[in-house]
């Protein structure tokens, strides 16, 4: 719920399972992900600063940059603030946490 997207591919997904006299072809991983790609566009970023940080993000130099997945996971955590040895973040998650 409140995923960005999700209601559009849930939609998609219905209409995708509606039975047709037309027999179905097997399609591959390549066309179907460029299909939902085309079709499904994230919302754009309403928090100031997040937009602020996204909009100087470069993401085909970031996927040529990141050695592994834990890298590619790591880089927007760190953007968005929400990387676990902030203390900011934890004092979010805990209020008895102390930002300093």
């Amino acid at each position: 719920m409140d995923v960005p997207g999700n209601e559009a591919t849930n939609k998609a997904a219905k209409e995708s399972a509606i039975v047709t006299d037309d027999p179905s072809r097997p399609v591959s991983l390549a066309p179907a992900l460029s299909c939902v790609n085309r079709l499904i566009q994230d919302m754009p970023i309403e928090h100031p600063r997040t937009a602020l940080v996204y909009k100087k993000i470069n993401q085909a130099k970031d996927k040529t940059g990141s050695k592994s997945r834990k890298d590619a996971v790591f880089l927007p955590l760190i953007r968005s603030g929400h990387f676990l040895s902030f203390k900011a973040y934890q004092h979010l998650l805990n209020a008895t946490v102390d930002q300093a």
